[in-house]
């Protein structure tokens, strides 16, 4: 059995797309690139998205499912919670459809556990993904604030996370913008703090779960003017120094 490989096409506000290659499955998590940029993304890591057994959308946002409908029309299977699908305006089966906490196969070796998370959209959710041969299992939970669901009995091998900026930054950014009477500022932090997950939420998620036998953690979506590359994998790093930590770049790849 081949090591797991994993793809980041893009990770940002601007557009967000991976893949993952696990067992005898290849699978497309999140959409969120035009149909065209979608391809060009792929095709620049030697990819095909026609390999593609399945597509993951987490969420009716744009950077996550713009290019979720012609994914769909070149005939690979999108999975989503019904709201999630109603709002891209796909009108799929029954069985593209995700439940919460309801484990569905989504190729004959990929079982996915979907479960819902805190976001300003219609029932979005993240995902455990399983290969189950090997019964590797992979946490991706992208663009939210936070999540109820116990994942206590789970033991991950690789994490997917997000995490959106550093709390100190946004604290002051916001204070100042208080300070000055500057309402679209202020409103605009106040949505990243309460809709995306920063270091210190994705820190304390992380320590929840079982992760000795984790492989990496990769953190995603990373704000464009909030965020600190090295100060994030720093204080990741010294929470688990025996984890590599990678980040997922805005325009593709990893650091």
């Amino acid at each position: 059995m081949n090591e797991p490989e994993f793809y980041c096409l893009g990770s940002s506000s601007s557009g967000n797309s991976y893949v993952f290659k696990i067992g005898d499955s290849q699978i497309l998590v999140e959409a969120g690139f035009p149909y065209k940029d979608l391809v060009k993304r792929l095709t620049s890591q030697q990819l095909k998205l026609s390999d593609c057994g399945a597509c993951l959308i987490t969420h009716c946002h744009g950077d996550h499912a713009v290019g979720a409908s012609e994914v769909s029309a070149r005939g690979i299977d999108i999975y989503a919670s019904a709201p999630t699908l109603e709002a891209i305006k796909l009108k799929l089966p029954d069985r593209n459809k995700f439940k919460n906490l309801e484990p569905k196969y989504v190729t004959p070796d990929v079982l996915v556990f979907p479960f819902l998370v805190e976001h300003d959209a219609p029932e979005p959710m993240g995902f455990i993904i399983r290969e189950t041969k090997t019964e590797t299992n992979l946490l991706f939970i992208n663009d939210c604030h936070s999540i109820t669901a116990d994942l206590s009995n789970f033991e991950f091998d690789y994490v997917f996370i997000e995490c959106n900026y550093v709390d100190k930054y946004v604290h002051i950014e916001h204070n100042n913008a208080l300070k000055e009477g500057n309402k679209p500022l202020v409103d605009r932090y106040e949505r990243v703090m309460n809709v995306h997950m920063g270091l210190y939420g994705c820190k304390k998620l992380l320590k929840t779960l079982n992760l000795k036998n984790c492989k990496a953690i990769f953190l995603m979506h990373l704000s464009d003017r909030n965020s600190r590359v090295g100060e994030m994998r720093m204080k990741i790093k010294n929470e688990f120094p025996n984890i590599p930590v990678l980040v997922c770049k805005k325009n593709g790849g990893f650091e």
